[in-house]
């Protein structure tokens, strides 16, 4: 008797622990896709992503009911979380086959998955990135007025006339009392400058543009997320962080993005 309700006690718990690591999931909320598509072959889900989401991370259960005729439900269930911190908006594209979904033949099915851009993954992405480009801006506007105090102090010295010396002087100024307020403000007070996109070509310091007057605008480089050719066109996104000291309108860009042409 004693081996008979050991057993029944092994078999109790090798049934719970089933139920719950099958329901474990199921329980939880299921995934906000960003998207999916459907072939003869596959289910394509998009996803939100820090940058080191899998198809290992994700659980789908197909629900056939008791006859298992179709229309099946299908729900999507994240089990592994991403803790990555990349910025990737349109999130990844994750393939399931219908073989291994055991949807094979002439079936219908249903996803019960809510779609849209809530995903707390991309939420998170999304806010990290925007104060991460508050910094790398305010940080660039800094380094372009240092570039502008270099020229006036180099003016200053050049300059013979009395009055022009004097102008460059209260030029020196007004930018070092700028650079004092940008070097004290937060990154979350800044304000995101206007972002400019267009096709260029680098040349130096400067992107030129198809179109571009000689009365400007000019674009002057500071600094870039990634590295730029000397000559070479790309897809340019910048952001205008200073105004640069010109006759004709100048600026001082950052560059984000600069894609192959």
């Amino acid at each position: 008797m004693k081996m008979n309700i050991d057993r029944l006690s092994q078999f109790a718990l090798a049934l719970f622990i089933t139920i719950f690591s099958i329901s474990s999931y199921a329980n939880s909320e299921s995934e906000v896709l960003l998207g999916l598509n459907q072939t003869p072959k596959t289910i394509d889900i998009r996803v939100a992503t820090g940058g080191c989401t899998q198809k290992e991370d994700f659980k789908i259960d197909v629900k056939k009911g008791l006859t298992e005729k179709s229309p099946y439900s299908i729900t999507i269930y994240r089990i592994k979380n991403d803790y990555c911190k990349a910025y990737l908006p349109e999130g990844v594209l994750l393939s399931f086959t219908k073989e291994e979904l055991g949807i094979n033949g002439l079936t219908e099915f249903i996803v019960t998955n809510r779609f849209g851009n809530t995903s707390q993954h991309l939420i998170v992405g999304i806010q990290e990135d925007h104060n991460f480009l508050k910094k790398v801006l305010l940080d660039a506007t800094i380094q372009a007025i240092n570039m502008d105090i270099k020229r006036y102090k180099a003016w200053i010295e050049q300059a013979s006339d009395k009055v022009k010396k004097a102008e460059y002087k209260q030029g020196l100024d007004r930018l070092v009392q700028e650079k004092q307020k940008y070097q004290t403000m937060k990154p979350i007070d800044y304000e995101l400058p206007k972002k400019i996109t267009l096709v260029g070509q680098y040349e130096g310091r400067q992107i030129l543009f198809k179109g571009q007057s000689k009365l400007g605008p000019f674009y002057n480089v500071v600094a870039s997320s990634s590295p730029l050719t000397k000559g070479k066109e790309y897809s340019f996104e910048f952001y205008l962080v200073y105004p640069r000291e010109y006759q004709f309108p100048s600026y001082y860009v950052y560059v984000t993005k600069a894609g192959n042409e």
